[in-house]
């Protein structure tokens, strides 16, 4: 089978590898579409560590082609999406269901920092553990069945943030992660949603799938916009979905753009590390909570599936170019340069 695999940085090879075989308990899935993710984005640049030679990729779906020994409710031929996390079940906080903080967590395509890597989608097959495949709608498109994983997320910050019908939310970042976020906010009944970016057509893709304002960081100030479009009063939810260079400066804002009992949820990871100063007399006199999220349990993904396969969230309109596998450095490219939504590959 074909598998685009990474040896080190900038080094990435499409080649023919061993094809898969199902074991007991696991089943094999054609790939159709497997999504670009930042965590695959860090490793092809040398961000963040490759310690031997993988195949990355951990958003995907596709359909069932070899099924183990011992498989149940599921068929050859099904169309299905993948949690790509395999959780211990043993230590304190898989015991404690809080299974996206497993102290041994392991993913396919290095999509997890630590243990064994596991290879993953960008390839024509995957290997992976049964319990881990979910039948997915049969009319939805391949290439948003691939962000369930994404989607399920975006859907644990939102549901850690409390949100409620009616709510004013701003949401930092209008690439992929907060324009999912903004689709879950408007099912979820806010009221108005902002989205802030830097770049135009994130901006104007922002307002397509249904933002009341998108603030222009470099010609508006975005503390003052968010507040005067709240009635002075700020958002009940701020999700600062941006990393990078700028994400300490999104964090002090968000607390600045939130009204007294709201949230400001840190969702984005950041790559190179960074710290940010706060002054917390935004947070203890305005009783704000300030809180991370992380993946998301089985059970958010199971929620996330059901989401994509009902139709009531469509997100085909986030996906902005799918590339043959053999030009994955094309990808790799375009998705780094920020111009494009989702990159999906295809094998």
């Amino acid at each position: 089978m074909k598998a685009a695999v990474l040896y080190a940085p900038k080094d990435v090879r499409v080649k023919e590898v061993e094809m898969l075989t199902a074991g007991t308990g696991e089943v094999v899935v054609r790939v159709k579409v497997s999504g670009v993710c930042p965590t695959d984005l860090r490793k092809y640049a040398g961000v963040s560590e490759v310690r031997e030679p993988i195949i990355l990729g951990h958003e995907f779906s596709g359909d069932i082609y070899d099924v183990g020994e011992g498989v149940l409710g599921l068929s050859k031929g099904d169309k299905v999406t993948v949690n790509p996390f395999l959780y211990c079940s043993g230590c304190r906080y898989c015991k404690l269901g809080m299974f996206n903080l497993c102290s041994n967590l392991r993913a396919l395509g290095g999509a997890a920092e630590l243990g064994r890597r596991l290879n993953g989608s960008f390839a024509e097959y995957v290997k992976v553990p049964a319990e881990n495949v979910y039948v997915i709608g049969p009319e939805v498109p391949y290439e948003e069945a691939a962000l369930t994983e994404p989607l399920a997320s975006c859907l644990n910050g939102i549901l850690m943030c409390n949100m409620k019908p009616g709510d004013t939310v701003v949401i930092i970042g209008a690439g992929p992660m907060g324009l999912m976020h903004l689709r879950l906010a408007r099912l979820f009944g806010a009221s108005k949603v902002m989205i802030s970016d830097p770049l135009e057509h994130r901006r104007a893709k922002a307002l397509e799938l249904g933002a009341d304002y998108a603030i222009d960081p470099k010609t508006e100030e975005p503390v003052v916009k968010a507040r005067d479009l709240s009635d002075g009063i700020g958002a009940d939810v701020v999700i600062v979905a941006t990393g990078g260079s700028v994400e300490a400066a999104c964090i002090e804002q968000g607390l600045r753009m939130v009204s007294k009992g709201g949230v400001v949820n840190i969702f984005a990871g950041t790559w190179p590390l960074t710290h940010v100063k706060l002054d917390p007399n935004l947070i203890h006199y305005g009783e704000v909570t300030l809180l991370g999220s992380h993946l998301f349990t089985p059970a958010i993904f199971s929620r996330a599936v059901k989401l994509v396969s009902s139709g009531r969230l469509r997100l085909g309109e986030i996906v902005s170019n799918i590339i043959p596998l053999d030009e994955i450095v094309k990808a790799f490219n375009i998705a780094l340069g920020k111009r494009a939504f989702k990159v999906g590959l295809k094998p």
